[in-house]
C-alpha cells in the first residue's frame, strides 16, 4: 500500500513538474550599445499556472551570446534552468508580417492589372475610330457639316485617349515601383528565413498559480557605434558648443522600436582577465639565417597644423531646438549616456546618429596662414580642458556663424592640452607671398656660387575688427656640409633651425595692410645644383 501511495504522488509530481510549454512574443525594453555588441533587456509578466512551466521567448536575434543571459523572477517564483536555442522554423511574428506583406503585394497586383486592362481598353478604342474613318460605306457621299462633326469628335476624343492613357500609365509605373519594392522586400525575408531565429527557454516552479514578472537581459553581436561630433560657434568672442553624437549600427535581425537607448564606451567582447607574463626563454639556433632590418625613419614635420583639414562648403544651415535629455554616468572603467528621448533602429546595418550630450568649451580664436600653401587664412578655435570629457576618436562637423565650413577630426589620444579646430577659410585676410626678383641674385666666390632668395609678404584684414594672426613659413634646411643655409631678414619671426620654420605673430587693426621680409641665401660648390630653391 505504501509502494502504490509512492507511485502515485511521484507520478503526480511529475506530472506537475513536466507541465506545458508557453510560446511568448516580448518587446525590448531598453538597449545599452557597446562599441561592440549591445545588451538588450526585456521586462515582461505572465500568468503562470502551479508546478514547472517552460517559458519559451521567441523570436530573438540569432546573435544571442548564451553565457551573457540574466534572468530575474518574481521572488514567489524559482528559476530551474535558463537556455539559449536556435529555431530554424521561423515564429509567428515572422509568418505573421510575411503575411501582411503577401496580402500588399496582391492587392498592388490587382491593382496594376486593372490599371493596364483600362490603359488596353482606350488604345482599343483609339484603334476603332481611326480604322473606321469612311463612315456610310464607299458609294455614301457626306456632306460638309457631316465630316467636320465626325471628323471634330474623332480629333477630340483621340486627344482625349491620349491624355487618358498618359495618366494611367503614370499610375501603372508608380504601382510597379511600389510592387518591385515589396517584391524585393519579400525576397529579402525568404532569403533571411534560412537564417535561424533565437529563443531563450525558461524553466519556472511555482507553488500556486501566479502572475510573474520577468526580468531578462543578454548580449548580442552585430551592434556597434562610433563617435562623431558637431563644433559649432557663432563668432570669435563666443565659446565652442559640442554635440557627441553616436552613429549606432545594428543587424542584428530583430528592429529595436521605442526603446530607451544607452550608449556605452565599454567594450563587453574585450577580455577583463588581467595579463600573465609568463618565462621568456631563449635557446642557441643551429641554422645562422640572413636577416634584415627596416626603419620607417622620421617623418618630415608639416607646417600646416594637423588639425587644421577642410573640405570648404557654402551652406547655410538653422539650429534645432531640441533640448539636452541626456544623463551621464560615470562609471569605474566607462561612461554611459543615458538617452532620454525613445529610438527606434533598424536591423539594416545603416548608420543612426543619436546626440548623446552638448557640452560648451571655452576657445581662444587665431588666424593660421601657411602663404607658401595657401594665400588664405584659416580660423583656428583653441580649446582646453577638453581632456576632462573622456571623448573618442572620430570626424566632426564644424560650423562657424550658421554656416557648415567643413570637416575635422577629433583625437583625444593626442598629448597636449589644447585642441586645434580650425573654423574654415576667411577670404577677407590675405596673405601674399612673392618672390623680389631685385633681391634674388647669384655670386660666384672662387669654386662656390652664393644664392640669394628674398620674398615680399603682403597682409591685408579687411575686417571691421581687429585679429590676430599666426604666419608660418620655411626655409631650406641642409644634409650636406658643402650646403651653407644662412637666414638674412626674418622681420621679426621666431625660428626653429631645426625644422627651418618661421613663424609670425602679429595684430592686424581693422581694414589694415602689413608688409613682412624674408631673405635668405644658399651657398654650395658652383659645379654642383640644387634645384628648387
Amino acid at each position: 500500500m505504501r509502494v502504490l501511495l509512492l507511485i502515485v504522488f511521484t507520478s503526480f509530481f511529475i506530472t506537475q513538474l513536466t507541465a506545458g510549454e508557453i510560446r511568448i512574443d516580448t518587446d525590448i525594453k531598453s538597449v545599452k550599445v557597446y562599441q561592440q555588441g549591445a545588451e538588450i533587456s526585456r521586462d515582461f509578466s505572465y500568468n503562470l499556472p502551479a508546478g514547472m512551466t517552460q517559458v519559451v521567448l521567441q523570436n530573438l536575434s540569432a546573435s544571442v551570446n548564451p553565457s551573457s543571459l540574466q534572468v530575474k523572477l518574481s521572488k514567489s517564483a524559482t528559476l530551474m534552468s535558463a537556455s539559449f536555442q536556435f529555431n530554424y522554423l521561423g515564429g509567428t511574428k515572422y509568418k505573421e508580417k510575411v503575411r501582411a506583406l503577401k496580402d500588399s503585394i496582391d492587392i498592388l497586383q490587382f491593382a496594376l492589372q486593372s490599371t493596364q486592362a483600362g490603359i488596353h481598353a482606350l488604345t482599343e478604342e483609339e484603334s476603332f475610330i481611326k480604322s473606321n474613318k469612311q463612315i456610310g460605306g464607299k458609294d455614301a457621299a457626306l456632306d460638309l457639316a457631316d465630316l467636320k462633326a465626325i471628323s471634330t469628335y474623332a480629333r477630340v476624343r483621340i486627344g482625349d485617349i491620349r491624355v487618358e492613357i498618359l495618366k494611367e500609365q503614370k499610375v501603372e509605373k508608380k504601382i510597379s515601383k511600389r510592387l518591385t519594392k515589396l517584391n524585393q522586400q519579400l525576397n529579402e525575408w525568404n532569403s533571411n528565413r534560412k537564417q535561424p531565429s533565437g529563443e531563450i527557454l525558461l524553466d519556472v516552479l511555482t507553488d500556486v498559480a501566479q502572475k510573474v514578472e520577468f526580468e531578462v537581459s543578454y548580449i548580442v553581436g552585430q551592434a556597434s557605434w562610433q563617435a562623431s561630433y558637431d563644433l559649432r560657434s557663432d563668432g570669435v568672442e563666443l565659446p565652442v558648443t559640442l554635440a557627441y553624437k553616436a552613429e549606432v549600427r545594428q543587424n542584428t535581425g530583430i528592429d529595436w522600436d521605442n526603446v530607451q537607448l544607452t550608449i556605452s564606451t565599454g567594450n563587453p567582447s574585450i577580455s577583463q582577465e588581467r595579463p600573465v607574463l609568463r618565462p621568456w626563454y631563449i635557446d642557441f639556433v643551429q641554422n645562422y639565417g640572413s636577416y634584415k632590418l627596416e626603419s620607417s625613419g622620421y617623418s618630415n614635420k608639416n607646417l600646416a597644423l594637423d588639425a587644421v583639414t577642410i573640405t570648404s562648403a557654402d551652406v547655410q544651415i538653422e539650429r534645432g531646438g531640441v533640448q539636452d535629455q541626456t544623463v551621464l554616468q560615470l562609471n569605474q572603467l566607462n561612461e554611459e549616456f543615458q538617452i532620454g528621448l525613445k529610438y527606434s533602429i533598424a536591423s539594416d546595418n545603416d548608420q543612426h546618429t543619436v546626440v548623446m550630450k552638448d557640452f560648451t568649451l571655452d576657445a581662444k580664436y587665431q588666424y593660421h596662414a601657411v602663404p607658401k600653401l595657401d594665400k588664405d587664412a584659416f580660423l583656428l578655435a583653441k580649446v582646453t580642458k577638453w581632456e576632462k570629457l573622456s571623448l573618442l576618436p572620430g570626424n566632426a562637423n564644424v560650423f562657424f556663424e550658421n554656416s557648415y565650413v567643413g570637416k575635422s577630426y577629433i583625437n583625444p589620444l593626442m598629448t597636449t592640452d589644447t585642441m586645434l579646430i580650425s573654423m574654415g577659410r576667411d577670404k577677407r585676410i590675405v596673405v601674399n607671398r612673392d618672390k623680389v626678383k631685385d633681391f634674388t641674385s647669384e655670386k660666384l666666390i672662387g669654386s662656390n656660387k652664393t644664392e640669394t632668395i628674398s620674398y615680399k609678404y603682403m597682409i591685408r584684414n579687411t575686417k571691421n575688427h581687429s585679429v590676430s594672426l599666426e604666419i608660418l613659413d620655411q626655409i631650406p634646411i641642409s644634409k650636406n656640409k658643402d650646403i651653407e643655409v644662412k637666414l638674412i631678414e626674418k622681420s621679426g619671426a621666431t625660428y626653429d633651425s631645426e625644422y627651418g620654420k618661421l613663424e609670425w605673430n602679429i595684430i592686424l587693426p581693422p581694414n589694415s595692410a602689413k608688409e613682412l621680409s624674408l631673405i635668405y641665401s644658399v651657398k654650395y660648390p658652383k659645379k654642383k645644383r640644387i634645384p628648387g630653391i
